[in-house]
């Protein structure tokens, strides 16, 4: 038997061979362990009722994803069954992919916008939701609560927040210091002695 000739291999790819060969074999022993371990055999996976009518009412609201909104599709098809979605056989369909890689972009957008310092409110009205709660990031607050002058006010009168109404702006309070000088709160002055 004649070797061949391989004189024209770069020193690169004869590593790589060699690496390959190395990986191979590393394989073969992994398989030989495996096959001499006593594992138990796995128990078939089977949905419940819950889960399929949880992944059925998950598919049938409005908001659901856009994947969902596919395997809805799909299974009124005839391509799945409720209880091949919950088992996860479905979400392997090239739909279902393309469908949950869009979401990730979307995902992948908002992540980048915090990345850039965006507030929370300042993502969602770039995507037209407005009225949102409470502003979530550095520099920005959560809506202030009912003022001194609320206490007074049954529950029912005051203000709802996130229903399009604006706060008030709250009162000015008296000066915070006492003397000029008086510059700590914590101590009630300076612990500096002066």
């Amino acid at each position: 038997m004649s070797e061949e000739d391989d004189s024209w291999k770069s020193p690169a790819l004869r590593e790589a061979e060699a690496q390959l060969d190395e990986a191979l074999v590393r394989s073969d022993e992994l398989q030989d362990e495996i096959d001499q371990m006593n594992l138990p055999p796995l128990e078939p996976r089977v949905a419940t009722e819950e889960q399929v009518e949880a992944v059925k009412a998950q598919a049938d609201d409005p908001k659901a994803v856009p994947a969902m909104r596919v395997i809805k599709q799909l299974v009124a098809g005839g391509e799945f069954t409720w209880e091949d979605v919950v088992l996860g056989k479905a979400y392997a369909h090239p739909r279902v992919q393309e469908a949950m890689a869009t979401d990730l972009g979307q995902f992948r957008e908002v992540y980048q916008e915090f990345e850039e310092g965006h507030t929370f409110d300042e993502v969602l009205e770039a995507r037209g939701i407005s009225g949102a709660m409470t502003s979530i990031g550095p520099g920005t607050t959560a809506p202030a609560g009912p003022s001194a002058d609320d206490e007074d006010a049954s529950f029912e009168e005051r203000p709802v927040f996130g229903s399009g109404d604006t706060p008030p702006a709250p009162k000015p309070k008296g000066p915070r210091h006492a003397r000029p000088d008086d510059d700590d709160d914590y101590f009630g002055g300076s612990p500096f002695p002066g």
